[in-house]
């Protein structure tokens, strides 16, 4: 039984309540912003050493991160029920800090605004990362928390608002976070470029970072921007002169967190695990690819490869394609091979709408788009992610099934973490044979060496598949960036953090003089080198890098053109580029015929998967995948198939998200069995 209101205990509770909350007693919220900032700081840094040394190393970034929760806490005077008020307004920075905390135990980059935005993408691989019982705990600490601040609106005292004291207190500390900014600006303990995320909540703290992210969007205006300076820009770009006569198809493979693992400082193996990739290396044109995030945050890789745009000209954290891209089209290496008159594919081994990929690749220039969904006959690791193996069959059928040259941009996803604590190599396997005593980080990096291995085998069997076709062809592989485990401690790669490589290999005799080929690359400079090295000289984008990659004002001028095609009046460009009626799946997917026995009815045709759901007379039905050619339908007790029905299969993702949905099949009288 609980306590009447009269005893004791309840009376000194309400007490101390009375006491800490009442408006009079303002210190009580300087005193509960410290301890919250200091909290979620010791959150971010796995460490209570680390949260409290932030206060003494930075204290500039310190009192600015404090600054900002103290000024979300105060608006809790102007409301009766302060107790709930107060809580409600703790819980979000409580819900940060350690959503943070959790985040970096799988990855390297910390929590940022946009990842807000990536929950439905990141609902269905969660499994991955957490138990079934972990993800029904946070369920339920989430349901609790909301409950608990419901109730208290209800049975916490009562207060009188102070909105004298608010309207005192308030502009009064938001002077002094400007004033605090101002400083720790002028004396280099804050700043809002963050070229490299994770160092920036490292030394400016996570709060300020976090409130950055959720502000700082897109390309900034640049210093004397003007219509004449485009003019200017463009007037001095190399000519636009036509492309040869006989193209080459080009082929981009981005390999989800590959590396070599030969570069581990002071680990062995038991053998080479990638001696494919290292021979390929060898052979053909290789160099070092500087690339934007590490451990995670693929799509900003993939945009900078595309677009050849710089993301760090973006906001802090910003995923492009989840902010202007939503809105806006511009050039992409798919869009001038697309001029060029190749056809355009983007192949992904994993959940077509995962980063909205599906909602975002037309306004990038794609005319097909075969996902997860679509392959035939795919196979996973043991941690559920698709085998990059299956992309050898879709690259080769993009490729035959033209009669044109084509683009085909492959993103891989075998080596995605999480890395598992106990794994156990099979006989035969690759296998760290010294270097790493910790068994934990061990086991993250003999799975990860079986998944480089396997992917390994990918890169020969592509490679050794293109070199034999009849078709001039450009392949390139290209790591999207370094693993989380790239930062365990102790483990040391003798590249940089933000560096992965790359390979351009030919089927035929090419020039590389003049270009950058062979050396260094940024992600945003490998389209513009590669359609140098095939004399393509089509899009501003494309001619922009060949022409001012030596100026001494490069990125300045690369930010005026980001901002004018994206954010002013888009006048680089001849006119707007025009989303693509993208196609989903690189085998059209047909009903031929349908069929009813005493329990099911059976729906044939062509390149059905586990994907593939019946639809009839427009509502979905039940659907049991037998195989590539064959559906069936558990039988109701009012089904029949009549003359007129119409059958048609619709793919959905495993959230049952809508991708397409073929054209729909006319029952003809007499098929009813």
């Amino acid at each position: 039984m609980g306590r009447p209101a009269g005893h004791p205990a309840g009376r000194w509770f309400r007490g101390v309540a009375t006491a800490l909350l009442n408006c009079r007693y303002l210190p009580f919220y300087f005193l509960l912003a410290l301890v919250l900032t200091v909290t979620v700081e010791c959150l971010a840094r796995h460490s209570v050493i680390g949260g409290f040394a932030f206060i003494f190393a930075s204290p500039l970034a310190f009192l600015t991160n404090y600054g900002i929760i103290l000024l979300t806490l105060l608006p809790a005077l102007l409301f009766r029920h302060r107790v709930a008020a107060t809580i409600l307004l703790v819980l979000p920075w409580l819900t940060l800090g350690i959503t943070d905390c959790i985040l970096l135990l799988f990855r390297v980059t910390p929590l940022s605004a946009v990842d807000l935005t990536l929950i439905t993408s990141v609902a269905s691989i969660i499994t991955v990362y957490l138990k079934a019982w972990q993800v029904v705990l946070v369920i339920g600490l989430l349901v609790g928390a909301v409950a608990g601040v419901v109730i208290l609106f209800f049975k916490s005292p009562r207060f009188d608002r102070r909105l004298k004291l608010f309207a005192i207190a308030y502009p009064t500390t938001a002077a002094a976070l400007v004033l605090i900014i101002a400083c720790g600006f002028g004396v280099g303990q804050l700043s809002d470029h963050f070229p490299n995320l994770t160092n920036a909540y490292s030394d400016y703290g996570f709060t300020y970072c976090f409130s950055m992210s959720v502000v700082d969007k897109g390309v900034d205006k640049p210093d004397g921007y003007d219509s004449d300076a485009i003019t200017d820009l463009l007037d001095d770009l190399i000519p636009n002169e036509p492309s040869p006569e006989i193209a080459p198809n080009v082929i981009f493979v981005q390999m989800e967190s590959f590396f070599d693992p030969n570069y581990v400082e002071g680990v062995t193996f038991s053998e080479n695990p990638v001696p494919h990739f290292t021979a390929i290396k060898e052979q053909h044109l290789s160099g070092a690819l500087y690339i934007p995030v590490i451990g995670a945050g693929t799509v900003n890789t993939e945009f900078e490869i595309l677009t050849g745009m710089n993301v760090n000209h973006f906001g802090a954290g910003e995923y492009p394609y989840r902010s202007i891209l939503t809105q806006k089209t511009c050039e992409t290496i798919a869009y001038d091979l697309l001029a060029s008159g190749y056809r355009t594919h983007a192949i992904h081994n994993h959940e077509g709408s995962f980063y909205d990929r599906d909602e975002i690749y037309p306004g990038l220039g794609f005319e097909n788009f075969t996902s997860l969904e679509y392959f035939l006959d795919p196979t996973f690791n043991i941690n559920g992610w698709a085998q990059d193996a299956i992309l050898t069959d879709e690259i080769l059928h993009r490729l035959t099934s033209t009669e044109e040259r084509d683009f085909v941009f492959a993103v891989s996803v075998q080596g995605h973490g999480r890395y598992p604590d106990e794994y156990i190599p099979e006989e035969g396997d690759v296998v760290v044979t010294g270097g790493i005593e910790d068994e934990a980080i061990l086991s993250h990096y003999n799975y990860l060496i079986k998944q480089f291995s396997e992917m390994d085998a990918f890169i020969r069997d592509l490679y050794e598949a293109v070199m034999a076709l009849d078709e001039p062809t450009v392949l390139v592989f290209y790591g999207d960036h370094l693993p989380s485990i790239a930062r365990d401690e102790g483990i040391i790669i003798r590249t940089g953090e933000y560096e992965t490589e790359y390979v351009i290999a030919t089927n035929f005799d090419l020039s590389t003089e003049g270009t950058l080929a062979g050396g260094p690359l940024y992600a945003y400079q490998m389209f513009p080198t590669v359609l140098e090295l095939i004399g393509n000289n089509e899009g501003v984008m494309n001619r922009f890098h060949r022409t001012y990659r030596d100026h001494k004002d490069y990125q300045d001028l690369l930010q005026q053109l980001e901002y004018n095609v994206l954010y002013d009046d888009c006048s680089a460009y001849d006119r707007p580029y025009e989303p693509t009626d993208m196609v989903m799946g690189g085998r059209p997917i047909t009903v031929t015929g349908c069929s009813v026995d005493e329990e099911y009815i059976y729906v044939t045709g062509e390149n059905f998967t586990t994907y593939s759901h019946v639809i009839i007379n427009g509502r979905k039905r039940k659907t049991e995948f037998i195989d590539n050619s064959t559906l069936r339908v558990p039988l109701g007790l009012t089904d029949s198939l009549e003359k007129f029905d119409t059958v048609a299969v619709r793919q959905l993702t495993v959230k049952g998200e809508f991708l397409s949905e073929c054209q729909p099949y006319t029952v003809p009288h007499g098929d009813e069995s």
